[in-house]
């Protein structure tokens, strides 16, 4: 399935296994505790004090962490316009 990732700056676009919208929202709340966790060296860099992630950060996450083959498609595009799930940052 495709799944579309909303930044204020973009859109991305995910490659991943079919799933229910349930099963997204849950991975999405796995995916912010992981993500926001100050002790996180892939999104906050401690010494700059910087928060940052994209879709490839999700992307990435979904592999190693949940065993989902996920890949992004197209980055920093424009909204598409075939109707597929999103997820908002």
């Amino acid at each position: 399935m495709k799944l579309c990732l909303c930044f204020d700056y973009g859109f991305d676009i995910v490659e991943m296994p079919d799933t229910d919208i349930k099963n997204l929202k849950k991975l999405r709340i796995r995916f912010d505790k992981w993500c926001y966790d100050k002790d996180n060296p892939v999104t906050f860099d401690k010494k700059d004090r910087v928060f940052n992630f994209d879709g490839k950060t999700f992307a990435d996450w979904l592999n190693d962490s949940e065993n989902i083959p996920a890949k992004i498609i197209d980055s920093g595009c424009a909204k598409p316009n075939e109707k597929i799930p999103c997820l908002n940052f």
